[in-house]
């Protein structure tokens, strides 16, 4: 038996040297890491942080009724919008009899356009005046920032809220834009959580922000689905653990964990620390992965035994931060390894050392839309033994040394007034020259191809697209908080370069199903579907591969 298993092991080596890696590529190691990779996105549109205390404009008993004829406004301590800018509120007064309390409803509609244009502490006043020849003056205050007070129990290092908190303070009137880049800047340190309640100041024409923190020292998560392939376990149980400030400073420490129903077939660990540096929010996040595989059933008389490495270390800063929109610019560097043997003979090692640089859009716009957008180039270097033409690599025609380019695009669009949103979805990959496969375009999975398995197909360049149409209702049980019934389409294709024997030019899938998504009382979400694979039948499932698919998964957050 020996004999001919190392005669087998020898074919393979062969096989894979000239050609391409044994196991296809929902079992390939180095894909592993990117199925559990979730980037965390800001919360667009989130409840406002900023609340405004002050007194009111109003005139109130017989003085409000007093009426004279209005000839003239003088506009003092106005700086931002000029006379000739105000005049389109003040013309429509000047030249009638008005009232006082018209007056004062002329400066609060000065306040409004002040207040319009984000200068939320900004106000138009009718300072105590005697009214000559019907000329009044109203007062601008333009507000300034006097104070900054921080409140609440703070375990972190509170001269890191100070650093952002103090950029509020710095140039002239204070603006809603200033004020909610850096308050938000603080709600992302690590479980913090920030609202600020604008207040009068003894000092004429400042305002006090009372900035009040909460924090959250921990937060746990575990989830049991079965998205997973058969060739590696088809039920998959995650755990996630993210500890806040563990240091001292404000950092996030996160620990993530992976194991299927074969607990031999897939076992997968992570960790990665998070902290935010300088006084502009941006943050250095490195992380580490190791993957440990042996695929099982049809793939299991190969023994087949896989391993990988993933490091990386980013840089990633926001040059636009708000409730409405972000802009994000990262920079990193990956060192990744990934192997496999076959009845103990090597069949590949990919060594691959790449740098990358992005950015990262999202906007809620006037049509009710959230939009997602990310554009990443990849640079595979060739440097501290990236695989190159000399190794036994999974794809004998690809090396460390590449450029891709990778586009994602998502869009939900709510319709005003009813229950229902419409999510669409689209992500593609460029590359100029073969690639290695953990670098691929990878199509099936949760995100698009549901009815697949996780990257069922790959290729060098690839194109896939899915659209979503949802209804939102809350639940009248005690147990279902809310439900989202929703029916999918999905669809992609991808294309290989330089193909060998054996090797498809290009291929796509497509999937449709219907489904639900479940908010349940004590933090605990669900979704279950089902999904038709309509064109490629799934690989794993064999004479059974054509056949509708039943997915779950199910997640407590503590």
């Amino acid at each position: 038996m020996n004999k001919y298993a190392a005669i087998i092991a020898f074919g393979l080596s062969v096989f894979v040297h000239t050609h391409a890696k044994a196991e296809p590529q929902a079992a390939e190691p180095g894909r592993i890491d990117e199925r559990f990779q979730e980037r965390e996105r800001p919360e667009l549109f989130k409840t406002p942080l900023i609340e405004i205390d002050e007194s009111s404009n109003e005139v109130s008993g017989a003085a409000a009724d007093i009426k004279f004829t209005l000839n003239a406004v003088d506009i003092e301590g106005n700086s931002i919008f000029s006379d000739a800018e105000l005049s389109s509120i003040t013309e429509k007064y000047i030249g009638r009899k008005v009232s006082l309390a018209e007056v004062n409803q002329l400066a609060n509609e000065i306040t409004v356009k002040y207040r319009n244009a984000g200068y939320i502490s900004s106000k138009a006043i009718v300072p105590p005046q005697k009214i000559k020849d019907g000329r009044i003056k109203i007062e601008v205050i333009e507000g300034g920032v006097d104070e900054i007070i921080i409140e609440g129990d703070i375990s972190g290092n509170k001269d890191r809220i100070t650093r952002l908190s103090d950029k509020i303070k710095s140039g002239g009137a204070m603006s809603t834009e200033k004020l909610e880049r850096y308050l938000l800047l603080i709600e992302d340190l690590p479980g913090v959580t920030a609202k600020a309640v604008i207040k009068p100041s003894k000092k004429p024409g400042h305002s006090n922000i009372h900035i009040i923190i909460s924090e959250n020292k921990a937060d746990y998560a575990i989830g049991f689905d079965n998205y997973s392939s058969r060739y590696l376990g088809e039920y998959k149980l995650d755990g996630q653990a993210s500890f806040n400030s563990l240091f001292g400073e404000y950092g996030r420490t996160s620990l993530h964990g992976v194991i299927t129903s074969e607990i031999e077939e897939l076992k997968y660990i992570a960790a990665q620390h998070e902290m935010q540096v300088g006084s502009e929010g941006t943050k250095i996040i490195g992380s580490a992965s190791y993957t440990d595989t042996e695929p099982g059933q049809a793939l299991e008389p190969l023994q087949l035994e896989g391993e990988s490495f993933v490091a990386s270390l980013r840089a990633e800063h926001p040059f636009i931060r708000s409730r409405q929109e972000n802009l994000f610019g990262t920079i990193g560097y990956s060192h990744k390894v990934s192997e496999s043997d076959s009845f103990g003979a090597r069949q590949y090692r990919d060594d691959v050392r790449a740098v990358s640089i992005g950015t990262s859009y999202d906007l809620f716009d006037r049509f009710f839309g959230t939009n997602q957008a990310d554009l990443t180039f990849t640079k595979g270097l060739d440097i501290f033994g990236a695989s190159d033409s000399s190794d036994i690599r999974s794809r004998s025609n690809a090396t460390g040394d590449f450029e891709k380019v990778n586009f994602d695009y998502a869009r939900l669009q709510a319709i005003p007034d009813y229950p229902l949103s419409v999510y669409f979805a689209t992500s593609a990959q460029y590359a100029w020259d073969p690639l290695l496969s953990s670098e691929e375009f990878g199509i099936g999975g949760r995100q698009f191809g549901r009815a697949y398995d996780p990257s069922e197909i790959t290729g060098d360049k690839g194109l896939a697209g899915s659209l979503e149409f949802r209804y939102l209702a809350d639940s009248k049980t005690s147990i279902i908080e809310s439900y989202q019934p929703f029916i999918f389409y999905d669809i992609g294709k991808v294309w290989n370069e330089d193909i060998f024997v054996g090797e498809a030019k290009s291929i796509s899938v497509a999937s449709a199903g219907i489904g639900s998504r479940f908010n349940f009382i004590h933090d605990i979400s669900g979704e279950i579907l089902v999904a038709v694979p309509l064109t490629k039948s799934i690989a794993t499932y064999g004479t059974q591969g054509d056949n509708p698919r039943i997915l779950f998964s199910l997640t407590k957050r503590f």
